[in-house]
């Protein structure tokens, strides 16, 4: 509220934490009993991260585990999809980082779920449940840059496109907007 009585048009984005096993920036769980209060309420903005076992390999992220990928909803549910996913008073959430290098099966099936979730499958079983007019969860890819744990957008020219993740993430691209 302090930076809101400074500038009342800001946005106040919140990221989670990243504690109890989960990615650094993806546990809000402390926003269900402690949320944030604004004085502009709709000026909130919660923030998550996920990714592949690129970046660090999740137990819950495993090929052999006869309950994967289904239980990644029930990861995602009490860290941050709680904040919309069957609430009477949802909250924004926007997933800040996801990504992944997608030479392993094992986050080809962990991205598509993702992606899937954000687009309204909250229950990873082929079912969109969002409401008529009602957008899914919007979210930034990391990164466009080469190189690093989840690699890049672009190729290591800086110019090339890699195109199999443009294959994945491409259908969940927002529409142009046109003027």
């Amino acid at each position: 509220n302090a930076v809101l009585a400074v500038n009342p048009k800001m946005l106040v984005i919140v990221e989670g934490t990243g504690e109890n096993f989960v990615w650094w920036g993806s546990n809000l769980y402390g926003a269900h009993t402690n949320p944030v209060v604004l004085s502009h309420p709709n000026q909130l903005l919660y923030s998550t991260h996920d990714y592949g076992t690129s970046v660090f390999p999740q137990l819950y992220l495993n090929l052999d585990d006869p309950n994967f990928p289904h239980n990644l909803k029930d990861i995602w549910t009490p860290y941050w999809a709680y904040l919309f996913v069957d609430n009477p008073n949802p909250k924004p959430v926007y997933v800040g980082e996801f990504g992944d290098p997608l030479t392993l099966e094992v986050n080809k099936v962990w991205m598509r779920h993702l992606l899937d979730f954000m687009n309204g499958d909250f229950y990873l079983n082929g079912v969109n449940q969002l409401l008529p007019g009602q957008k899914g969860v919007s979210w930034t890819y990391w990164t466009v840059n080469p190189g690093g744990d989840t690699t890049g957008i672009l190729m290591d020219d800086w110019q090339t496109v890699d195109q199999v993740k443009i294959d994945f993430i491409g259908p969940s691209f927002a529409p142009l907007l046109t003027t």
